[in-house]
């Protein structure tokens, strides 16, 4: 696990002043000493999905905008010049295809973000130094061959830029971006990130009580389908079960926890078989894919993670084989279409890929277990781990603990 504070990029070829950040941001990684993570994304989805617009459809700003860049080029020493027509190359051509190859360039990638810092560079050049294209495939090749990218690589990356992967990925950063940056300014309920595993009974309290509070507290509730097996790995932690005192601690914990809470926990009959042998990759793999295709907030994902937690720590239940996800999700008020859909693609690179990267997302939180939230005060992340920082969150947040069954207290009250 990196020491170093990590610093996310969104950034898209035709924006002049995201070739302005991103120049900053490459300088000062090893100034400030950050891990600097290139997310390629497309601007267009970002105004569509923010209910933005773009500063070329106003006359004036536009304008104010070629000679704000000229000022900015000088200060910050990259040689942006206006194309002779820029509202073809950033509205008419766009960039589309372009983000599809940097992305394509960037999935090839193995070790570090140097190709894909290097071709995103060279697009920019093209584009805002240049006035040359950035849409046709002999265009993204020769900005990459001027990247230093050999011919096979740039061979796989034209031949696989436009395939659903691809496009798939840059719709993922994208929204990534509206979710992690742009909806959390527009919005003026504070968000929480709720990071769990349903092999975690602690996870399922956390969620229980995110869930009930998120109207008492009037916050955005993120639900963060995540796999506890990795993020154990990657911050070189040790389950609780996997030291003798605490599983035995943890088996009276919980059932107080229980009863406080009022969720029905009750253990499997051999535990440790459930979460070490048999897991939940495939589980979170599901619940990935259910929340994948659910287009309207995060009921469906809710809802079959709950019947999950319910299968495995109320009625000992599998929660690995194919019939035992359909059988979750049928109760959870899933279609038959909607669970076929889901458990044909649970098992895809794309929903792996994604399953993979939200555990990366609680990894570079810093976690080291689940449940761990994510509260975002005044712009700035706070993590929190387990089920009894409620109290402290909510002083955080500036609103009030009533305890874990809130409605009761109101209705005391």
């Amino acid at each position: 696990m990196s020491s170093k504070k990590v610093i996310e990029l969104f950034y898209d070829v035709v924006s002049p002043y995201s070739w302005l950040g991103f120049e900053l941001m490459c300088r000062y990684r090893n100034v400030w000493n950050v891990e600097l993570k290139l997310r390629p994304a497309l601007l267009g989805g970002v105004m569509q999905g923010s209910g933005n617009r773009s500063s070329g459809f106003v006359p004036d700003k536009i304008v104010y905008m070629k000679y704000d860049v000229l000022r900015m080029s000088k200060y910050f020493e990259v040689p942006v010049i206006f194309p002779l027509n820029p509202a073809e190359a950033v509205y008419k051509k766009g960039s589309l295809s372009t983000m599809r190859f940097v992305t394509a360039v960037q999935e090839r990638q193995k070790d570090g973000d140097k190709q894909v810092e290097q071709v995103s560079r060279e697009l920019w050049r093209r584009i805002w130094n240049q006035d040359k294209d950035i849409t046709e495939p002999a265009s993204l090749s020769e900005a990459a061959k001027k990247a230093g990218l050999s011919d096979d690589e740039i061979k796989a990356a034209l031949e696989s830029y436009n395939t659903k992967e691809i496009k798939d990925k840059l719709k993922s950063t994208t929204q990534d971006a509206l979710d992690y940056g742009v909806n959390l300014k527009m919005s003026s309920k504070k968000v929480i990130e709720l990071f769990y595993d349903v092999v975690s009974p602690y996870s399922w309290l956390g969620f229980e009580i995110m869930c009930r509070y998120r109207s008492v507290w009037n916050v955005e509730l993120k639900l963060r389908p995540a796999f506890l097996g990795g993020v154990m790995q990657g911050s070189d932690n040790r389950p609780p079960g996997m030291v003798p005192n605490k599983m035995v601690y943890m088996s009276n914990d919980l059932q107080r926890l229980s009863k406080y809470f009022e969720v029905p926990l009750s253990p499997p009959s051999n535990p440790a078989e459930t979460m070490f042998i048999k897991g939940s990759l495939s589980a979170m793999r599901f619940v990935t894919a259910v929340q994948k295709r659910e287009k309207d907030g995060d009921k469906q994902v809710e809802q079959v993670s709950r019947e999950l937690w319910r299968r495995i720590w109320n009625q000992d239940k599998d929660i690995t084989e194919p019939a035992s996800l359909s059988e979750a999700a049928k109760k959870a008020g899933l279609s038959d279409d909607e669970i076929k859909a889901a458990m044909e693609s649970y098992n895809s690179k794309e929903i792996k890929d994604k399953l993979k990267s939200t555990t990366q997302d609680a990894l570079d939180y810093g976690s080291f277990g689940f449940p761990m939230m994510v509260c975002h005060i005044d712009g700035k992340p706070e993590m929190y781990f387990g089920s009894d920082r409620f109290e402290l969150m909510a002083h955080r947040l500036g609103e009030k603990w009533l305890g874990p069954v809130p409605h009761k207290a109101a209705a005391k009250l």
